[in-house]
């Protein structure tokens, strides 16, 4: 059985976005939970941070995590770094998804947040693309903003009705428009393809950090998270986004964890 991991931390936004100081620190503290306490070797653990963590970086660790896989495998990928939440366009102007949750890499020169950002639809089509075997084990685990939307499988998003011909609009209505589907890559098996998503607040709002706990800057989420394993590390995916609810609500942290994705293996141990 081959464990493999892609761990993004990206601090330093360039001018694009404010700094976060806690984000390659988690991403470091998870490397070494992995190694300490689930079996996982430093040759198989893909890092990168900014500003190397680009978009075009990032997908092809994930190319790299999802090849070469087989039933039993466990694979993990972690962001920590910004979210977004924004508008998206098709190439003719036109809105395609009203609101499109995704992991804001490291820019490019010139890029804005839109065209920097991983969105759940990348995510999806790489997924598919590596066709897993039905029994590999894919974990998520997501510290930053909008990451409770970020769920690769979602099969009731809502229909956008966009009509084909836009000089024709006082025809029939009915017949002068098609449906496209929020997600066209969400719909994924139960098993394997399928990830469980372990993400820090909800699709709506924004993480936040608490400042200093111990004397270097934390994400309350990870932080927590990183602990609450160190204290049990068989404990089930339910049982850890429990256990790290009331930590954050005891900093006055309103935003719980969202556990997401793959029900089927919700009461399985963590990475197991």
């Amino acid at each position: 059985m081959k464990r493999k991991a892609v761990i993004v931390g990206i601090s330093d936004y360039a001018d694009s976005a404010p700094e976060l100081p806690a984000a390659e620190t988690e991403a470091e503290e998870w490397k070494n939970l992995l190694m300490q306490q689930y079996g996982f070797q430093a040759q198989n653990i893909r890092m990168v941070n900014s500003p190397r963590a680009t978009k075009l970086a990032i997908m092809e660790r994930l190319e790299w995590l999802l090849t070469d896989v087989e039933d039993g495998d466990q694979l993990f990928f972690s962001f920590h770094g910004h979210g977004s939440r924004v508008i998206r366009r098709n190439l003719n102007g036109m809105v395609h998804d009203e609101q499109d949750e995704g992991l804001v890499a490291y820019p490019e020169r010139g890029d804005d947040v839109e065209k920097q950002s991983l969105y759940d639809d990348d995510l999806a089509r790489l997924v598919l693309l590596s066709k897993l075997p039905t029994y590999a084990n894919l974990t998520f685990v997501l510290d930053c903003c909008h990451s409770g939307g970020i769920n690769l499988r979602e099969p009731d998003q809502p229909r956008v009705f966009i009509p084909r011909d836009i000089a024709h609009r006082d025809r029939d209505w009915r017949r002068q428009k098609s449906a496209f589907r929020f997600g066209d890559c969400r719909r994924l098996p139960t098993f394997g393809q399928n990830p469980v998503t372990l993400s820090a607040v909800p699709r709506l709002e924004l993480s936040e950090l608490s400042g200093t706990i111990e004397n270097r800057w934390r994400s309350v989420f990870s932080y927590h998270t990183l602990e609450s394993l160190k204290k049990n590390k068989t404990q089930s995916y339910r049982e850890l986004a429990e256990s790290v609810t009331q930590p954050m609500l005891d900093r006055n942290i309103q935003n719980a964890p969202v556990l997401g994705g793959n029900r089927a293996r919700f009461d399985h141990q963590f990475l197991q």
